[in-house]
């Protein structure tokens, strides 16, 4: 498995993904993904990075991608972002996840300089169990259970969600994914299928 920032060239088989209804129905994006929308989803990614608000990985998995996960809604005063992660289905309960969401969290507690993240935030339907599950193994803990807003077109309206909580101070009893090295591939080694 690999882990790295996203790129342009993720955009092709990120648009691909998000086309899958079986995806998009967990996930913010909208369904059907606009065209030229995964390189919509690229720039801002490489953008939001730029300028701090976000930071967005591309998962990999026998160099095709897999799925992404990010930390967005950054609040750098109260420092704690939200957590945000995706994969294609081939890959759902393989522990793809788990994997990816460990990976993120050593990242962001491995960030050095004045403004370092000390929690994350993650919310997920409540229907989606094994969500739910790679949160929890990856040491968040619930912190309340909600009824989705008319946000995103109305798509989660009265929908049951649970947010959850994980504080980034470094303790590697919380997860066990934590310590375990990201694969290291450069980015001409990590290139997506062509679509």
């Amino acid at each position: 498995m690999g882990f790295r920032p996203t790129q342009l060239f993720d955009a092709p088989a990120i648009e691909r993904l998000a086309q899958d209804p079986q995806i998009s129905r967990f996930i913010y994006l909208d369904f059907p993904i606009p065209k030229d929308g995964g390189k919509q989803l690229a720039l801002e990614a490489i953008r939001s990075r730029y300028e701090g608000r976000a930071f967005a990985f591309s998962i990999f998995v026998n160099r095709k991608l897999a799925g992404m996960a990010t930390i967005d809604r950054i609040d750098w005063e109260q420092s704690s972002g939200h957590l945000f992660y995706w994969l294609d289905v081939p890959y759902w309960n393989q522990g793809v996840g788990s994997w990816a969401v460990g990976q993120l969290i050593q990242w962001a507690q491995q960030q050095t300089g004045r403004q370092r993240l000390t929690v994350l935030y993650a919310n997920c339907l409540a229907e989606n169990a094994p969500s739910i599950h790679v949160l929890r193994k990856n040491g968040f803990d619930e912190v309340e259970k909600f009824i989705g807003s008319g946000d995103h077109g109305g798509k989660f309206a009265g929908r049951r969600w649970v947010l959850f909580s994980r504080s980034l101070q470094l303790n590697l009893a919380t997860s066990p994914n934590l310590g375990k090295p990201a694969t290291k591939l450069s980015t001409s080694e990590i290139r997506p299928e062509h679509v």
